[in-house]
């Protein structure tokens, strides 16, 4: 370790150059002027530009490919126990008359619906 410190020793300048007059002002004006970027100028920058439209096309194409195989146009793909249950046929006729005159028999009904579903 000690052979390594004396190494980087001696890699260290000789002497701490002078920096010119004026310097350090200069540096603070070309930080001003370049001043910080606008949150409109990275919409111009090609290359997020580019980015952000095939990130935009991928959701379009992701959300209209969820709407054309969820829409009631197609064969139904799936249904949720409260979608079953709005369909009237799904239930038989018995069971549709009087609901809500019997709570037993409408909460043994729902049982037996949300047992029976499957995705």
């Amino acid at each position: 370790m000690s052979l390594q410190a004396d190494v980087l020793r001696s890699l260290k300048a000789p002497e701490v150059p002078e920096l010119s007059a004026g310097f350090y002002a200069r540096v603070l004006q070309r930080v001003e002027a370049q001043g910080r970027p606008s949150f409109w100028s990275l919409l111009l920058d090609p290359v997020f530009g580019r980015r952000l439209v095939y990130a935009t096309a991928s959701m379009f194409l992701l959300m209209a490919s969820f709407l054309l195989a969820t829409s009631g146009n197609g064969p139904e793909l799936a249904q949720t126990p409260v979608e079953m249950m709005a369909q009237p046929e799904a239930t038989p006729a018995a069971m549709r008359v009087g609901v809500g005159e019997d709570v037993q028999r409408d909460r043994e009904h729902f049982l037996a619906t949300m047992a029976s579903f499957s995705e």
